[in-house]
Formats: structure tokens, C-alpha cells, sequence
């Protein structure tokens, strides 16, 4: 993995939209070509958002790259159970890890002492 990249956002309900144009940014100025970048981006949604609606304080946001995927790490200070939801109990909520799950090659969660780091690999092409 090269050149790991760190933002902190605000623990709002803003912080996804800054997490997209952060996203869109840093791939402009490195001169990215993501084949894909609304699934880049839509992954990168719902771990921020789930980091905002779960977690308290505030959301790092960490973006690396390697020759076949984009990796985004969502660090937080919460210390929840993480769970895809089955999608299928009505819930207007809830899909989050679903989707993170069905577009990332892997994704996973670190747990540290007060919070945690959650991991999506996405792939470039």
C-alpha cells in the first residue's frame, strides 16, 4: 500500500457529502482513473454516515491506494457491534454494512481502545 491520506470530519450529518468531495478531490489530484467512482463513492458514504449515526466524537476518514483497489479506512470513536442487516425487516435504515459488503472486495473492522477503524477495499477497474 503507498501514500495513505487522512481527513477528520465533522460528526454531522455533513460529513458524508465532505467524505464524496474529499474523495473526488484527492482522485483529481492524483489523476486517478476509478472506473467506478459513484461506487467508491457510495461506499465511502455509508461508513462515514454509519460512523456519524453509531459512533460519538469525531470521523477520520483515511484514503490509500494500491494497483487494484482503493482502500478507505472510517475511524470513530464508537465501540458497537458491526453487522450487515439482512434488508429485509422493513426498515427505512439499516443497509449500510449491506451495500459496503456486496461492492467491496473485503472490508472488515479493527477495534482499538476507544473506537474502532472500519475497511473497505474497492476496486480501481
Amino acid at each position: 500500500m503507498t501514500d495513505v491520506e487522512h481527513w477528520l470530519l465533522a460528526p454531522d450529518l455533513t460529513a458524508p457529502r465532505h467524505a464524496r468531495r474529499v474523495l473526488r478531490e484527492w482522485a483529481a489530484r492524483r489523476g486517478t482513473a476509478i472506473s467506478d467512482p459513484h461506487t467508491v463513492a457510495l461506499v465511502a458514504t455509508e461508513l462515514v454516515t454509519n460512523a456519524v449515526l453509531h459512533a460519538r466524537g469525531p470521523v477520520g476518514l483515511s484514503i490509500s491506494i494500491d494497483n487494484q483497489n482503493i482502500t478507505l479506512r472510517v475511524t470513530d470513536a464508537g465501540n458497537g457491534h458491526l453487522r450487515p442487516s439482512p434488508g429485509d425487516d422493513g426498515a427505512p435504515t439499516g443497509r449500510g454494512l449491506t451495500i459496503v459488503r456486496a461492492l467491496a472486495v473485503d472490508w472488515g473492522v479493527h477495534r482499538r481502545p476507544g473506537g474502532k477503524t472500519v475497511w473497505a477495499r474497492v476496486p480501481l477497474g
